[in-house]
């Protein structure tokens, strides 16, 4: 027979595993990173690795926590722009579509027993800045996207830690 603490965690599991397969389906508009080198915007032909963009290594004022908690990832993201605009959606819309999807985890492996985390850690809803543009003959949006990871293995190099400096304690007069 089992025993309570047994069949409590059997039920804990059950649960997990209903929680992770209901929200299989990936919600919003699909698209996907275009993979680039580190270098290739300065040098085209770049054998490096290929990764889904890079972090950013200027200092953002406007993005609360940054160098904290936040850091600044520039991409660009493959979608079909013009399928979308012709239905009457704004670029905001495709934006906050495309990161939600985006923010989606991958579907659970079969065994696997923890809850999956997005690839490419949370991604704000609207990025920083964004601009159309054609490249290697794919539509794409080239743009500037906010996450909470410093470190993450589909971005080129590190977000850096900016750390305001303290106020020094004055010392007692005796």
């Amino acid at each position: 027979m089992l025993d309570s603490k047994k069949l409590k965690s059997l039920k804990d599991r059950a649960a997990r595993i209903n929680q992770s397969s209901n929200s299989e389906e990936p919600t919003g508009i699909p698209c996907h990173f275009l993979k680039q080198g580190e270098f290739a915007s300065v040098v085209p032909n770049w054998d490096g690795p290929k990764k889904c963009g890079n972090y950013h290594g200027s200092v953002w004022h406007e993005v609360d926590g940054f160098g904290v908690s936040k850091w600044v990832v520039g991409a660009h993201v493959v979608v079909d722009y013009e399928k979308y605009h012709k239905q009457g959606m704004s670029d905001e819309d495709i934006l906050r579509g495309c990161i939600e999807y985006l923010n989606c985890p991958p579907k659970r492996k079969k065994y696997a027993k923890r809850t999956p985390k997005p690839l490419y850690g949370t991604l704000d809803d609207l990025p920083l800045r964004y601009k159309l543009k054609n490249k290697g003959g794919q539509n794409c949006i080239m743009v500037i996207l906010v996450t909470n990871q410093r470190k993450n293995k589909n971005f080129h190099g590190e977000g850096q830690n900016y750390v305001t400096h303290r106020k020094r304690r004055k010392k007692k007069a005796t």
